[in-house]
Order: C-alpha cells, then sequence, then structure tokens
C-alpha cells in the first residue's frame, strides 16, 4: 500500500489496515494520551488517543525518515530483527 491510497481511506479503514498490516514500532504515553507509531509498508502511522476515553483522536501518516526522531532512542530493534 503506497501512502497516499491509506491517506484516502476513512479513519474506520485506516484503523482496520494497521490491524492488519502494521507493525508497531514504538509507543509512547502521557497522562492524557498514547502515541503508537507503526510501519505499513514505506511509510509510518502515529495513532493519538485519549486514555481517559480510549478514542482515538487521529491519525498522523508520514513518509520522511527524519519524522522519526522522537522515536529513534525507544525503538528495540533487536525485535525487528529476531534478536534475543
Amino acid at each position: 500500500m503506497m501512502l497516499h491510497q491509506y491517506n484516502r481511506l476513512d479513519k474506520t479503514d485506516q484503523g482496520c489496515v494497521l490491524r492488519s498490516r502494521g507493525v508497531l514500532l514504538s509507543k509512547y504515553q502521557s497522562p492524557e494520551q498514547c502515541i503508537l507509531l507503526y510501519q505499513i509498508d514505506s511509510f509510518y502511522v502515529e495513532v493519538f488517543y485519549n486514555l481517559n476515553s480510549t478514542i482515538i483522536k487521529c491519525f498522523r501518516s508520514f513518509r520522511h525518515v527524519d519524522q522519526l526522531q522522537p522515536y529513534l532512542d525507544k525503538i528495540d530493534v533487536r525485535k525487528l530483527l529476531q534478536l534475543p
């Protein structure tokens, strides 16, 4: 799937694609919200949801790796490479 195809989907279909094709890379949690970072093929999706209501606030998709900077120290590449 290409980024532009994903962006054309409605929120429900974007969530379905995340569940079926997305690979969870990282999770960040503050007192109010949780942000999950997924990879789908050649792009990334952040999922923002409210912890009090567990409702997804929005999806933010991007392709450029420079936008991964906040996550780089948190991603455990051993899991991605199947290392012990």
